[in-house]
């Protein structure tokens, strides 16, 4: 586990990522969006108000169903 966290710390995140709250699968989440493509995604498992599970999916393979971010209005 150790591994993983000191892992995950070397991958460089862009700064001008852009989050939107959103609900996935009827919980609480946050897409985030890089130069409009879905970077990652992370979720919450909430059960009588608590939190039981955090998800954190970045795996491209995993987020291509989602749509990207719309160009924002002129």
């Amino acid at each position: 586990m150790a591994r993983f966290f000191l892992g995950a710390r070397q991958k460089p995140i862009p700064q001008d990522l852009v989050r939107r709250f959103v609900e996935i699968n009827g919980q609480p989440g946050i897409v985030a969006y890089h130069q409009g493509q879905v970077f990652g995604v992370f979720t919450m498992d909430v059960v009588e108000g608590r939190i039981r599970n955090i998800y954190i999916v970045s795996n491209p393979d995993k987020l291509e169903r989602l749509p990207n971010l719309p160009p924002a209005p002129c």
